[in-house]
Parts: structure tokens; C-alpha cells; sequence
């Protein structure tokens, strides 16, 4: 049970952080704002 409950705060926090890399690109209008590494790393999980 609690490896469920830290496993789902763990997925939501990598979502939260990606959020304002998505914002400055958005504001910008460029996305080579996005860090490549980063995304596929959360990408690979």
C-alpha cells in the first residue's frame, strides 16, 4: 500500500516539474527552451 501511494506522489511530482519548462516555451514560442535530457529521461521511466 504504501509503495502504491509513494509510487503515484512520485509520478505526479516528475508531471509538476516538467510544467514550467512547458510554460517558458509557451511564452517564448520556442521549444529549444525544453530540456532534451531531462523530457526523455521522463520519457524512459
Amino acid at each position: 500500500m504504501i509503495e502504491e501511494i509513494i509510487g503515484y506522489l512520485a509520478g505526479i511530482f516528475i508531471m509538476v516539474s516538467f510544467i514550467p519548462q512547458v510554460i517558458k516555451s509557451y511564452r517564448t514560442k520556442n521549444v529549444s527552451d525544453l530540456s532534451l535530457g531531462f523530457t526523455r529521461a521522463r520519457l524512459e521511466i
